[in-house]
């Protein structure tokens, strides 16, 4: 999945023109991928699930603006989830296209909204990456999420030191590298839900994908207390299916609730049925 994901990168990498990096990228001509970068591809680029592991919080990165921050500064006891990406600003189509595709989900998911509910982390692969680069990629994201205008310090783009960077990576399985003859880092799209105390919780792989499913990871991932009844009720029906990379019907689940509100139901039709079979008729009276 990974190596069909990273293709249109690397052609991207190896031919298509992009805008400053920034443009939304053309579709790529289908030419053959080198030996040497399948190879990388298949060894050296994926993921590796670390269900349960915490991430280093203690690691110093910077912001867009220069501010020194660790990545403890993002998790502050609230019951907040943190959402975490590791892209970059020159990367040629996949990263852009990852982001604007988790912007316009974050504005379509109802009910769960930035910096209220939970906050993002987009850590650069890229160390040599300005912070120019990576205010412009945040001011397209906001063209996207309308309130990480008013909110930016909720979706954080971090750039840091290339042993940083690959200690969070490493921390979350985030497998990648880098290829000196494209100049690109060779990477899939996936993002990592991490709880509030700092440990991986979910992994949702793919450049776009279904607000609901969206909805029902950060539910998961989040305190109970951020959880509204009709996340509970979600939640207790759908499991999450990581080789769809969704969340399917849990049948029994459902079919134990279906039976729980069928049977007050009935309960409550019997109570009223017994009720008026016992009231005084008017000739009693």
């Amino acid at each position: 999945m990974y190596a069909r994901c990273l293709s249109a990168s690397l052609l991207a990498a190896l031919g298509l023109s992009v805008g400053a990096g920034m443009a939304a990228a053309q579709t790529p001509t289908p030419l053959p991928i080198p030996e040497e970068l399948r190879s990388k591809l298949d060894n050296q680029v994926g993921i590796e699930e670390k269900l349960g592991d915490r991430i280093p919080l203690d690691l110093n990165f910077r912001t867009p603006e220069g501010a020194g921050v660790t990545l403890g500064d993002y998790f502050l006891g609230d019951g907040r989830p943190v959402v975490l990406t590791f892209n970059y600003a020159d990367c040629p189509s996949l990263c852009i296209t990852q982001l604007d595709g988790l912007a316009q989900t974050m504005a379509d998911v109802k009910g769960w909204s930035l910096g209220d509910n939970y906050r993002v982390i987009t850590i650069g692969l890229d160390p040599t990456e300005t912070p120019e680069r990576t205010a412009a990629v945040r001011d397209r994201m906001a063209g996207f999420y309308a309130p990480l205008s008013e909110s930016p310090t909720e979706w954080a783009f971090l750039t840091g030191s290339a042993e940083d960077v690959q200690a969070v990576a490493d921390a979350v399985g985030f497998r990648y590298t880098y290829d000196e003859s494209s100049g690109q880092y060779l990477h899939g799209a996936s993002l990592m839900l991490i709880t509030p105390d700092g440990r991986v919780a979910r992994y949702l792989s793919g450049l776009r994908f279904p607000g609901q499913t969206f909805r029902l990871a950060l539910a998961e991932t989040a305190d109970g207390s951020l959880r509204s009844t009709t996340d509970k009720v979600l939640l207790f029906c759908f499991a999450f299916d990581p080789t769809g990379n969704s969340y399917v019907l849990a049948a029994w689940n459902f079919t134990r609730l279906f039976l729980a509100v069928f049977a007050l139901a009935l309960g409550a039709w019997l109570l009223r049925m017994f009720r008026q079979g016992r009231r005084p008729s008017a000739l009693e009276a």
